[in-house]
This record gives C-alpha cells, sequence and structure tokens, in this order.
C-alpha cells in the first residue's frame, strides 16, 4: 500500500466507463500539439483534468485544466524534489516550486490551465509509489498519481504545512488524467490505442506505454518484464492461482475482476536482493533488483511469494470499492494482511517456515520498539510506520484467537459490514466494536486497547506475555528473537 498519504488518498470507486465512449471520440481531436491547448475541455465529473501528452523523444507535455481558478496547488505526493528537475513550466506566470517539503505551483493570477514539459527519470526511488518505471526493453509505466495536485489560497498556506498532509483541511479533488501515445498502452489490463483514461480521488494507476505482451490467466492478467529471470516468471501462474485459491475460500467471495501484476526487473548490479512494490486498485506493482536473482534461491522466492500474499490480501479488503484507512488506522489492514500472508506461507515448505523464523523475529522487535516510544496510531509521526505492519499483525493474530467460534477472515467481512453501515472507512473503535459483537470479551478488548496505546511501563514483556495468554504459545530463539507462533484453528 501507498505509506506516504494521509488525505484519505482514496481510490475512486468508478472507473467511469461512460465516460470513455465520450473521450475516445474527442481525444482524436485533442491530441493536438500544445499550441492548439485551449481546445482541451474538462474531463467529465472531475474538478482536475491532467491531459498528459507523449512528445515521442522521452518526454511528456502535461496540460493541466482546472475546474475553477486558483493562485496555487501543491502536488500530494512529494517525496521527493524530482519535479524541479524534471518538470519544466511553459507558461509565463507560472512557477513550479519547493516549499518547505511540497512540490507547489504558483501563478502570478487565479488560471484554469497550465502547461509543463515532464522527462520521466524511472532511476529515482523514494518511499511510496514511483512516478514512473522503466522496463528493460525501454517501455515505460507511469504513475497517474503523481498529477495530483490539491488546492491552496496561496504560497503562505503551502509553506505553513510543513510538509505535513494531515495539516491540510481542504476537500480533495477529483482528478482525471488523460494519456495520449502513438505507442499501444496498457490500463486497468485492457490494452488501448489513442488515449488511455484514469480517474481517481486520492489514488491512480499505473498505465503502460509499449508494446509488452499481456500475460493472461484465470486469476491474473500479467504484464511481466522481458528481462524477469526465467526462475521467477515460471512460478507465478502456480503461485498467484494457490494465493487466489486459498483467499477467496477465506474470504468467501472472488474478485470481481482479475488482478494486474506489473512486474519490473530493474537488472543484477546491485548487491543481494532488493524489490518495492504495492497495491494499486487491482494492480499489483512490484519493482526487483539484485545479483542474488541470478539463480534460483528459495529464499527469495519465499519473499516474493509473501509479498504477492500480503498485497494480494489487500485486493480482498478493498474489493466492490471499499476503501481503506486513513494512515493512522493503517495497522488494521496492514497487520492483517500481514496475519493473513503468514498463515497461508505457514503452510508451505522449508523455505517459507525460514523466512517466516525472520518475519516473526523481525515484527516483535519493531512493534516492542515502536511501542516503547509511544502509541500505534501515532507510529507514522515518528518514523516507525513499519510498526503498524507488525504490531498489527500481533493484534489481528490474538483477536483471531479471541474469537473461538470465527476465522479471521469472518471477522474481516464482519468489520467491513459494520463499517459501510458507518461512514465507509473503519477505526480502532470499528475493530473493537466488531470484535465484541463477535464474542470478545471486555477484558481482552482492555487488554489490546492497553498494548497499543503507549502507556504500558515495559511493552515488549506485555507483548511476550500477550501472545502468549491469548494461546499463540510463542517460542523465542538465540537473542531473545521471537521465531514461531502456533496459529489459531480455523
Amino acid at each position: 500500500m501507498d505509506k506516504g498519504q494521509k488525505v484519505e488518498l482514496k481510490e475512486a470507486a468508478m472507473r467511469y466507463g461512460s465516460v470513455w465512449s465520450l473521450l475516445a471520440a474527442c481525444m482524436a481531436l485533442c491530441a493536438c500539439s500544445p499550441t492548439h491547448s485551449n481546445a482541451r475541455q474538462m474531463i467529465p465529473d472531475v474538478a482536475v483534468s491532467a491531459f498528459v501528452s507523449d512528445n515521442g523523444d522521452g518526454s511528456f507535455t502535461v496540460e493541466y485544466v482546472f475546474a475553477e481558478p486558483h493562485s496555487a496547488w501543491f502536488f500530494s505526493r512529494s517525496e521527493t524534489e524530482y519535479r524541479v528537475d524534471a518538470w519544466q513550466a511553459l507558461d509565463e506566470g507560472v512557477a513550479l516550486e519547493r516549499l518547505n517539503g511540497f512540490d507547489a505551483i504558483l501563478f502570478d493570477e487565479p488560471v484554469r490551465r497550465a502547461r509543463f514539459r515532464l522527462t520521466p527519470q524511472p532511476q529515482l526511488r523514494y518511499e511510496g509509489y514511483s512516478h514512473s518505471i522503466r522496463f528493460s526493453d525501454g517501455s515505460l509505466m507511469l504513475y497517474t498519481g503523481q498529477f495530483e495536485v490539491l488546492p491552496a489560497s496561496n504560497r503562505e498556506e503551502i509553506e505553513s504545512l510543513a510538509g505535513d498532509l494531515s495539516s491540510w483541511t481542504g476537500d480533495q479533488p477529483a482528478l482525471g488524467v488523460s494519456i495520449t501515445s502513438d505507442l499501444p498502452m496498457i490500463v486497468h489490463g485492457e490494452r488501448v490505442r489513442g488515449a488511455a483514461l484514469d480517474i481517481s480521488t486520492g489514488g491512480g494507476s499505473f498505465v503502460y506505454l509499449g508494446d509488452g505482451a499481456i500475460e493472461m490467466s484465470e486469476n491474473y492478467v500479467g504484464l511481466i518484464d522481458p528481462a524477469t529471470p526465467d526462475w521467477i516468471r515460471a512460478r507465478f501462474p502456480a503461485d498467484l492461482a494457490y494465493l487466489i485459491e486459498q483467499l477467496e475460500s477465506g474470504w468467501g467471495f472472488a474478485l470481481p475482476q482479475p488482478a494486474t501484476l506489473l512486474f519490473a526487473f530493474e537488472g543484477h548490479d546491485n548487491p543481494g536482493f532488493s524489490s518495492k512494490g504495492g497495491v494499486l486498485g487491482r494492480q499489483l506493482v512490484i519493482q526487483a533488483s539484485g545479483e542474488q536473482l541470478r539463480e534460483a534461491d528459495d529464499f527469495v522466492h519465499a519473499y516474493l511469494f509473501w509479498f504477492f500474499a500480503h498485497e494480494s490480501v489487500h485486493l480482498f479488503q478493498s474489493a466492490n470499492d471499499r476503501q481503506l484507512a486513513e494512515r493512522e488506522h493503517g495497522w488494521i489492514h496492514e497487520g492483517s494482511a500481514n496475519a493473513m500472508a503468514n498463515r497461508i506461507m505457514s503452510q508451505r515448505g522449508e523455505a517459507a517456515q525460514a523466512y517466516l523464523h525472520w518475519a516473526f523475529g523481525n515484527a516483535f522487535e519493531t512493534c516492542s520498539n515502536a511501542l516503547e516510544d509511544g502509541a500505534l496510531a501515532t507510529a507514522w509521526q515518528r518514523a516507525q510506520s513499519d510498526a503498524y505492519y507488525a504490531c498489527g499483525e500481533f493484534v489481528a493474530l490474538m483477536t483471531d484467537s479471541a474469537l473461538t467460534s470465527h476465522s479471521l477472515y469472518d471477522f474481516w467481512n464482519a468489520l467491513l459490514e459494520r463499517s459501510e453501515q458507518e461512514d465507509g472507512t473503519y477505526t480502532a473503535q470499528t475493530w473493537f466494536d466488531t470484535a465484541r459483537a463477535l464474542g470478545m470479551s471486555e477484558a481482552d478488548v482492555a487488554r489490546l486497547t492497553a498494548l497499543i496505546s503507549g502507556t504500558l511501563e515495559n511493552p515488549r514483556e506485555e507483548l511476550r506475555l500477550a501472545l502468549a495468554d491469548f494461546g499463540l504459545d510463542p517460542q523465542f530463539g538465540d537473542n531473545d528473537r521471537l521465531i514461531a507462533i502456533v496459529y489459531p484453528s480455523e
């Protein structure tokens, strides 16, 4: 998941299929040179339209059309200053600057249009989603979320935010991104020509530009880098089929549409193995590289399997256009995704067990260290967002164990049903209200609430005792590291 966003960066619920027929007709007229940009019209049903035109020389012209004139906008995703080098304003009276942690667009006077030249820099990597990903054959994936902007009254308002998205109190506008290119494109798992459209509110998708082949299966649509080592590529079909089968059985429903797997291989130049990825809507995205990938490696395979398992859980958590929680409640879905993925891993071979030994030890240290510094809900403010995965997993497992008549999947279906009856999302309160409704005792609720509150004198020891008291039988090895637990019976 995108770990750096707060303004409830939620993916739009609809794909606006009805808009496509209209745009397909008008794009042929609108996909002209920037000198004819005044012909651009707003994409229907959005407040911000971004028309991204492939110039054929490695650069793109980005034209914004705003529903209302503003003097200032800032980019919600501003993890690095890459736009300072990658973007160039093409109009007079327009400036793109870095303002106290945010990339910002500033105008001499309120306007409704602005044009820029974008030269993607796929070599840059940072926390959150990459703005662009280059495949080994030269094809490119552009992340539409990089074009998301939020309105501000002036420069001073943006500076006052100090790079903290949670301090902004405006209404997030819907964004429509239309990408035009002479190259074939793939968007939402379908190949298109001429124009690709993505509409979101706080989400975004990757759009692929190139001649890559789509790999089809019952469970996923794959776009795999041609340089991906054969030993990795060969395992995708069986691994993903097994994962989806396990998750469909647990959740009790099938995904309404197959997932789209986007796998970019970035070579063997770096030592060891590195990867980065996440889920966007129904896209599973991963970038992998490293010397360790030259030959088949069971531990790396176990990690990749775990990654796909974790991210696939998010596909079910957000199925049917459900929205995942805000940042401070991220432990709810991230921790449960870890718990479900690790349980599936526990049913596999020795390499999977070796991975779990490492993962459990890392999770216990991460969680206990974070809770010594404060409450779980504020871990992101202390640059300890990994605690949402670690502590959240333990809370999920203990909840699962306490609900003897229900599985963790049952709990999640009840949680989502409860959230839909409220405001469409969920909080810690929703979690514990659901647990009570399914039979958790007030004593267990109080204990778990206290555990993540940041108020305990010895969180490490309390976590150890809680895992034991909830029946998970934690096993500790060398250096007092957690190496195994006993999963609740289903």
